[in-house]
């Protein structure tokens, strides 16, 4: 009876482990940044749009903003940036200050930096997170067996991959400051507006809970508002396929409770207008994934709708897509660490 029951505590220990594992290393795969969901502007629901654009008119200032570079940043660009694996705290005030005078290497640089560090600490949190769940059974030699013989499930693997992460990157990061880490999102926006495709989809596609530090700074709800139309035309124009996928999910309507589908909502006609253009770039598996995405979104339109999204697509494949793989917005991830 003892044996039974030993086999049926380590059993359930064993179930316990790897749900909890399992739950964590979910959270870091959602926290990864993968695309999902999306954004884009609104528009007259349900009627026919004309050449009208994914955003709307007030994105003038916005695509200034993004392409407009001062005298001193351009001294300031001529500046070498940090060595590769510079520690964060020593290296942030100075890229700060050169991307605050429009340097666009420094805003990019800082960006990829602060994020390394702050998905450091993100992954820190969650694997504190296992102990506690691993070692909450009766005897700790019990758990420490389950652990061994459970050591090839994936989550496990995952498990050493998230050490491994914080191990590797400890020396960069240690030191950096909550405040520091927590500009992650207006750090992300200015890399935008200067140029970086990166932060633009990862801004475009980020969402309140990745915004860590939002209740003490609640204007970068406004921000985002304001800049995402700007940012979303700057990236169709320069045939960037994420931000076409990010626009078609959130003109679908999916994750309509998000932040994005919230601002945005549920647009049939650029929803269409989206598939269609992802459609003229699309070849094999995606090409036959899109197909009848594609015909059940035009069953929603008007044949007059159909006809101007048709226009819209092919225009805008011809002019700024026409040369760019669209392999990237099949299951793109996006706000994804660089290597060094």
């Amino acid at each position: 009876m003892t044996q039974s029951n030993d086999s049926q505590k380590r059993a359930l220990l064993a179930l316990a482990v790897t749900t909890a594992i399992a739950a964590v290393v979910a959270v870091w795969n959602l926290h990864g940044g993968e695309a999902t969901d999306s954004f884009a502007p609104g528009h007259d629901r349900g009627n026919a749009i004309a050449d009208s654009s994914p955003v709307t008119s007030a994105t003038t200032a916005g695509r200034a903003r993004i392409t407009s570079k001062s005298s001193q940043a351009m001294l300031a660009s001529r500046a070498p940036l940090p060595p590769p694996g510079s520690p964060l705290a020593q290296i942030y005030g100075g890229l700060k200050r050169r991307a605050d005078a429009g340097d666009a290497g420094a805003a990019t640089r800082l960006f990829h930096e602060v994020h390394r560090c702050v998905a450091v600490r993100r992954t820190r949190r969650l694997l504190a997170e296992i102990p506690s769940a691993v070692l909450s059974a009766d005897q700790q030699g019990d758990s420490a067996v389950v652990v061994m013989h459970a050591s090839e499930a994936p989550e496990i693997r995952m498990v050493r991959e998230m050490t491994d992460y914080v191990q590797s990157n400890s020396a960069r990061c240690d030191g950096a400051t909550d405040a520091q880490l927590n500009s992650f999102t207006p750090l992300t926006l200015q890399a935008a507006q200067l140029g970086d495709l990166k932060a633009l989809d990862c801004y475009v596609g980020t969402d309140f809970d990745m915004m860590e530090g939002l209740l003490d700074h609640p204007e970068w709800i406004d921000q985002y508002r304001a800049q995402v139309p700007g940012l979303v035309e700057s990236a169709l124009q320069r045939g960037d396929w994420v931000v076409v996928d990010l626009l078609h999910h959130a003109y679908s309507g999916a994750f309509d409770t998000s932040a994005r589908g919230q601002l945005f909502g549920i647009d049939p006609v650029m929803d269409y207008r989206l598939l269609r253009l992802e459609q003229l770039g699309a070849t094999g598996a995606f090409a036959d994934k899109l197909a009848p995405m594609v015909a059940a979104a035009a069953k929603t339109l008007s044949p007059m709708q159909a006809a101007d999204a048709e226009t819209w697509a092919s225009d805008h494949y011809a002019r700024y897509f026409d040369s760019a793989s669209n392999e990237v917005a099949n299951g793109a991830n996006i706000c994804q660490i660089d290597d060094d």
